[in-house]
């Protein structure tokens, strides 16, 4: 006869986070010794890289700063919200910041490669 492994389970996990010196795990991408994703930012570097934003999800403080960083490749990339005034030029190195002072979701992609596509929430 097999035993549900439930309570042992659940007190296994806890005591594993625990030991990490917090209670839930951190969800999120680690870029930069920063956490996106679950984290909430007061800055954050999004890379562009291939056909990619890198992460391409944000959480960020009000009045925080995102820098879009180009790689060393050779594409035209672009970074381009419904505000056109936080639209960066279409290049191939260099970096566009912006500084986020309202809440909300800002969607942004590129005009070049569709499939290219992030977002900078706002808390």
């Amino acid at each position: 006869m097999r035993k549900a492994a439930g309570p042992f389970f659940v007190v296994l996990v806890f005591a594993v986070y625990a030991c990490e010196g917090r209670a839930f795990p951190i969800i999120g991408t680690m870029t930069d010794s920063t956490v996106t994703g679950g984290t909430i930012l007061s800055s954050a570097t999004v890379r562009i890289v291939d056909n990619a934003y890198q992460p391409n999800l944000v959480n960020l403080q009000s009045g925080g700063i995102v820098v879009w960083v180009w790689d060393s490749s050779a594409t035209l990339h672009n970074v381009t919200f419904a505000d056109a005034s936080q639209n960066s030029p279409t290049q191939s190195r260099g970096t566009h910041s912006v500084v986020f002072g309202s809440v909300g979701t800002f969607d942004y992609h590129c005009t070049i490669h569709t499939e290219m596509t992030g977002s900078i929430v706002v808390h």
